[in-house]
């Protein structure tokens, strides 16, 4: 809780991530004058486990994280100190997938939206993507949806060091989760089940195409990584392009975390968000 708050800073987590994972940005919320809130989705970090089971990453469906993200935001609203200030968003990958969602059917006033690297679509290798809805068709009819997905299994020191290099170029903040992980072993989150991947493809399907979204009056800044080996970048700009209160921008050599990035990288971010956020702040202060 910031002193004297200007505004709540809601912050939507990325597939595996953790609150604790938060603490630098956190940290520069605060800094920034903001009051900040974060909660863990269904399946990762402190939160529920699907079977008690944190070595997979299963989803029983996108629309119990919408409902929770509803349920979470009125928590917020909830307590007094923060009823009536300004909400800010900041969604990082499936989280950014979630909230947008969230917009489409609850249609929140937020003052405005950062949308981090958001998961509009899954980079998946170009010899596998025709195959992808066969493969899950028969996991499914052979009841095996909860297993792993090709190529995903627990997660360990070595499958972090391998995807590593695929999420940010900066050596420390890149190994902020294996410390969380390797400390406190309950928050790991292991690979996707096929019963993930078929929940996050139907949710990014209906994502591309959902009316109600590009109708959305909530200010939205897109900001893609360029060097993104994770989620599609002309996914993120083509939705985009449909929303009227949306812009796009791309930070460039960036890897999938941003906000994980080499001080070089992350603070040209940091830079987009203070002048996004400070334009509409400042609209709210004039109206």
């Amino acid at each position: 809780m910031a002193k004297n708050p200007k505004g709540v800073a809601v912050i939507a987590s990325g597939r595996t991530q953790t609150a604790e994972e938060y603490f630098e940005f956190t940290r520069d919320l605060l800094n920034h004058g903001f009051s900040v809130a974060i909660m863990d989705w269904q399946g990762q970090g402190g939160s529920y486990r699907f079977n008690n089971d944190n070595t997979r990453h299963h989803s029983n469906g996108f629309d119990n994280d919408v409902r929770d993200f509803e349920l979470f935001l009125q928590k917020i609203k909830s307590v007094k100190a923060l009823a009536n200030l300004p909400k800010i968003l900041f969604a990082h990958s499936m989280g950014g997938n979630i909230t947008l969602h969230h917009m489409a059917e609850y249609q929140p006033q937020w003052q405005c939206a950062m949308m981090i690297a958001p998961m509009i679509d899954i980079k998946i290798p170009a010899l596998l993507k025709p195959l992808v809805g066969t493969i899950i068709r028969t996991a499914n009819k052979l009841g095996r949806l909860a297993s792993y997905a090709p190529g995903f299994k627990a997660w360990s020191p070595i499958t972090h060091k391998l995807a590593a290099p695929f999420i940010s170029s900066d050596p420390v903040r890149r190994d902020i989760q294996r410390y969380w992980f390797e400390n406190h072993p309950e928050l790991q989150c292991g690979g996707v089940t096929y019963g993930w991947l078929q929940q996050a493809l139907k949710s990014i399907k209906t994502l591309k195409h959902s009316a109600p979204l590009q109708a959305t009056k909530s200010p939205i800044l897109f900001a893609t990584a360029a060097r993104d080996a994770v989620v599609v970048n002309n996914a993120t700009i083509k939705l985009a392009d449909k929303i009227s209160s949306a812009k796009a921008v791309s930070i460039e050599k960036s890897q999938h975390c941003i906000l994980m990035e080499r001080d070089d990288i992350r603070d040209v971010l940091m830079a987009y968000m203070d002048a996004f956020i400070e334009k509409h702040l400042h609209l709210a202060q004039k109206a």
